[in-house]
């Protein structure tokens, strides 16, 4: 994260093995799906506590990363954490944690678009003895972008306390703030085809957002965590959650309709606004230990996890279609704003009840059998109320007692090499809605997997590899170009489909003072029937990076470079005639940082994205296209 000047969850994705993302529009909007093994990650845990918010699980792609210590991802199914879930990935942050030692930083960042970013991060001891430790973070930003009208500004707040209540317990409590606003922010691209069928050829400037459209982002998390060690290396621990994400969107961007290429008329602006304040509440209690059986030591883990979502809101009119005279002219100030007053409630209620075990049982030295089963009951209820008819609507779904169970097998081959398989079932309820505004099926699967792990060089360099096969009924497939009456991206249930695919990866120090990672994934989705699934998820991407230090020069510079590749993604707009298909062709993006240690607490970094400048579609199914060359700069204060 550190070398590759990463801030953000999405510049996160975009570096992690196996993971991409297909973006529609401007990032953290519901149009920049993260994808795993061919499919949508919807799970996320910080600290491995889970979090709800089906409804809108865009909204945590505003996460800043000042925050965190280090982004943890588990791919394929995970039903065994998190109970409900589709077989991509989970994706948990780790908060930053107070040291016994005074410590921290500050840094100053500038880059292209006029970027501007400061933090500080600063860690101590706040007794004598090293019992009582805090730690306190800030960060402040603010940027243009190089689509036009699109400007942004963060501010982030943190502190955490751990507390010695005994030497055995260790009570750990914090606080976070974060607020994310973007000023001509886009939902979506500009159209892809002209009337007459053609492709549409845009800038990557061009945007799609009216200058009154915004997005306004909120999030105020507390957690308290407490935990026992016993003296039979049996440990219990409790963590209580809060997490209170307000947002305000409104919403108005001109993908609609078809220009004509003489005149630019055509276009249609779609305007709307949605906003809310869903909060949650989850108690996540485990025990872990060891237990012995035919006088041989294994481990068990059991537990139960409780989480509340309520998101008690206004409604908004959702959607205004409005004409746009002259695409090639327009500046993005007319139509004008449209009514954005309340038009009735809206309210959002999703509960989770859960409790797991899993045991690791040693039957031989080099044998490990991992079995588990996680039993949950899930609810969600939406209610909607038109403040003029007075008409209302009630949806509520719910499943009881859904067991997902959980197999493996590990064989340690040396000292540094083990394989292993595993199997699992799917369960997920999904928010995804057909043409018609229906809500899809629960998604239903079974994963297999078999991989191998390695510790090499004594340790500095670890290796991954895995082969993989899910199948499931209610596949939610995205329809290019239809939405659904809510405005939201219209799918289709998919039964019989087959994922296979595998994954290699290898990271670590190769000699003194070179690291280096590299990591290969393919993926490949059918239906019954055999036809590719999910097209505009690219099967193939292959990430790698490396940076090298050179002692010798000065105090210290440290050089590298990385490239990001993805084979082709293409897209079939069944809707339209003749069944047009929009291919973006594979392409690599290639990276670069250098950072020099002006003196031992003092350092220069500076980074180059895409220094090739190469233009790309970020999807296949709209006209949004990803960042040009761009630099930034920054100077690290380290005390």
């Amino acid at each position: 994260m550190e070398d590759q000047g990463l801030t953000q969850l999405p510049e996160i994705i975009q570096q992690v093995a196996g993971l991409s993302m297909s973006q529609s529009g401007n990032q953290g909007s519901d149009s920049t799906p993260i994808y795993s093994r061919g499919f949508t990650v919807e799970n996320y845990q910080v600290d491995g506590v889970g979090h709800l918010n089906s409804n809108y699980a865009a909204i945590f792609q505003s996460n800043d990363m000042v925050l965190y210590d280090r982004v943890e991802v588990v791919r394929g199914a995970t039903g065994l954490m998190n109970g409900i879930g589709t077989p991509s990935a989970t994706i948990n942050l780790i908060r930053k944690k107070p040291t016994s030692e005074f410590q921290g930083y500050v840094k100053a960042e500038t880059g292209s678009w006029d970027r501007s970013r400061v933090e500080a991060d600063v860690s101590s001891a706040l007794n004598k003895a090293g019992t009582l430790r805090g730690r306190g973070v800030i960060a402040w930003q603010d940027n243009d972008s190089y689509i036009d009208r699109l400007a942004e500004n963060k501010k982030i707040v943190s502190g955490i306390i751990e507390a010695d209540l005994s030497p055995n317990t260790l009570l750990t409590t914090g606080l976070s703030w974060q607020q994310h606003r973007a000023r001509g922010h886009s939902r979506g691209g500009l159209p892809l085809f002209n009337s007459d069928g053609t492709r549409t050829n845009w800038q990557r400037s061009d945007s799609a957002a009216a200058t009154w459209a915004y997005s306004e982002r909120e999030n105020l998390a507390a957690f308290a965590a407490l935990e026992y060690r016993f003296a039979n290396d049996w440990k219990l621990k409790g963590t209580y959650s809060y997490d209170r994400s307000k947002f305000d969107e409104q919403l108005g961007y001109a993908a609609g309709g078809n220009p004509d290429k003489a005149t630019g008329a055509g276009v249609s602006l779609y305007a709307g606004r949605w906003s809310g304040p869903p909060t949650q509440h989850s108690l996540d209690v485990y025990a872990s230990g060891p237990f012995t059986l035919f006088e041989r030591k294994h481990d068990l883990v059991f537990g139960a996890t409780v989480a509340r979502t309520k998101q008690d809101a206004e409604s908004y009119h959702l959607w205004y279609v409005l004409p746009v005279s002259n695409i090639y002219t327009w500046n993005g100030a007319s139509p004008s704003q449209p009514d954005t007053s309340p038009k009735g409630d809206f309210n959002y209620t999703e509960k989770t009840n859960s409790a797991y075990v899993t045991a690791r049982f040693k039957p031989l030295d080099p044998l490990s059998l991992i079995v588990g089963a996680r039993t949950t009951s899930w609810e969600d209820e939406t209610y909607n109320r038109s403040y003029a008819t007075g008409v209302s609507s009630n949806v509520k779904r719910e499943w009881s007692n859904q067991v997902t169970p959980y197999a493996g097998l590990v064989f340690d081959l040396s000292p540094q090499w083990s394989v292993y398989a595993s199997y699992t079932d799917i369960f997920k309820p999904q928010s995804s809605r057909d043409a018609s505004g229906n809500y899809l099926d629960p998604l239903l699967g079974k994963a297999y997997e078999l991989g191998s792990k390695a510790e090499l060089l004594n340790g500095r360099l670890n290796f991954a590899g895995a082969i993989y096969q899910i199948e499931q009924d209610n596949l939610a497939v995205a329809i290019p170009g239809v939405l659904a009456p809510d405005g939201s991206q219209a799918y289709r249930p998919a039964n019989g489909t087959k994922t296979r695919g595998f994954e290699l990866e290898i990271g670590g120090e190769l000699a003194r003072n070179w690291q280096a990672s590299a990591a290969f994934a393919r993926n490949l989705s059918q239906d019954a029937g055999g036809n590719l699934l999910n097209t505009n998820v690219p099967q193939n991407t292959l990430k790698l990076f490396s940076s090298y230090r050179m002692p010798w020069v000065g105090n210290g510079l440290t050089v590298g470079g990385g490239v990001r590749w993805q084979s082709r993604t293409w897209s079939d707009f069944t809707s339209m005639s003749g069944s047009p298909r929009v291919t973006q062709e594979a392409y690599s993006l290639v990276d670069l940082m250098a950072r020099y240690e002006i003196t031992q607490q003092l350092s220069a970094a500076f980074n180059a994205y895409n220094v090739f400048d190469k233009t790309y579609q970020t999807s296949s199914s709209a006209a949004y296209y990803g960042e040009p060359r761009n630099f930034r700069l920054n100077l690290t204060y380290r005390f």
